[in-house]
Order: C-alpha cells, then sequence, then structure tokens
C-alpha cells in the first residue's frame, strides 16, 4: 500500500505594488511621506513572512518663510500721466500677499507716485481768451490694494488743457474708493 503525505507545502505571503507617495505633511519645512502595499495572499503551513507593507521618509517640498515678513504682489504697470504737459503724476500699485506674524512689523509700500510730462504746455495765441480745463475720461478702477480684507481702489484721468484767463478749473484728477477683498483666511 502506497501512503500519501497529508501535510499541504509552504506557501509564501505574496503582497501587491507600492502606492503612488502621499503629499508631504507639511507645506513648507521638513514633513514626513508613505506608501503602502497590500496582502495578497497570507503565509500559511511556515511559508515565508508578509514583508513590510508600509514605508515611509523625510520630505521637504519648500523652505518656509520667515513668519516675520511681508510678501508682496509684484507691481502693476505705470499708469499714464495725470497731464498731458505741465507737470503731471503717474502710479503703481501692489499688494500684500502674506502679512508678517508680529504685528510690530510693517509692510513696504504697496503704491509708488512719480512726476511725469514736466514740460511747459504751449501757449494759446489769444492771452485773453478764457480756455476752460479739458480732461480725459475716467481710467478704469485699479484692482483692490489687498488681496483680502479691506484695501482701495484707485482711478485717474488726464489733463488735456490746463484751464486759462479764468476758466474753469479741471476738478479732481485722481479718485479712491474702499475695497473689500473678502475674507483673510489664517488671521
Amino acid at each position: 500500500m502506497i501512503r500519501r503525505s497529508t501535510s499541504l507545502p509552504p506557501v509564501d505571503c505574496r503582497v501587491g505594488e507600492w502606492t503612488s507617495w502621499e503629499p508631504c505633511s507639511q507645506e513648507c519645512g521638513v514633513g514626513r511621506t508613505r506608501r503602502v502595499r497590500q496582502i495578497i495572499m497570507s503565509p500559511v503551513n511556515g511559508g515565508k513572512e508578509c514583508p513590510r507593507l508600509f514605508e515611509t521618509k523625510e520630505c521637504t517640498d519648500r523652505p518656509c518663510p520667515d513668519p516675520n515678513t511681508c510678501d508682496m504682489s509684484s507691481w502693476t504697470e505705470w499708469s499714464a500721466c495725470s497731464a498731458g504737459c505741465g507737470g503731471g503724476k503717474t502710479f503703481r500699485f501692489r499688494s500684500i500677499t502674506r502679512h508678517p506674524e508680529d504685528a510690530g512689523v510693517k509692510c513696504p509700500r504697496t503704491e509708488q507716485y512719480m512726476k511725469c510730462n514736466e514740460e511747459e504746455c504751449p501757449e494759446i495765441a489769444d492771452q485773453h481768451e478764457v480756455i476752460d480745463c479739458e480732461v480725459t475720461t475716467w481710467a478704469p478702477w485699479s484692482a483692490c490694494s489687498k488681496l483680502c480684507g479691506n484695501g482701495i481702489q484707485h482711478r485717474f484721468r488726464v489733463i488735456v488743457r490746463k484751464p486759462k484767463n479764468g476758466g474753469q478749473s479741471c476738478g479732481n484728477l485722481e479718485e479712491n474708493k474702499a475695497c473689500d477683498a473678502g475674507f483673510c483666511y489664517g488671521e
């Protein structure tokens, strides 16, 4: 009579492929990331044990900014000069994109002004003619000076011709108005 072995052969553990690495646990500085894999078949009859099912490692996405500095947007383009001749102003703006954590730290200016078109305007032939001021239409409102919270918007118009001999004045050449850029998260 032939005897057959009743013991089953050992079956080793089998695992699947690694998943992709998870996003870093920190937005800046040193964080941790991990990846995992699943058991496809557990070991039986004394088969080899399963290897590690997860791995971790340090990750550094980017250095953390100094908490006591301001982050600023880029400057806008310079505006058109507020006068065609006789002296005017041009300006540009930028926004604070991140305020410092220390309330005592001041951010740099968000606007710059510069003189322009300072040459004299040409004289009119009739020295006694009353000339009213002529201005262009208002330029569109600028973007809000802040990315969130309360800021200021500006607009301007340019003198085409200055008043002479008691002519009507030009009125305001610049206007400002408050703007609300929405809730500031993290403040």
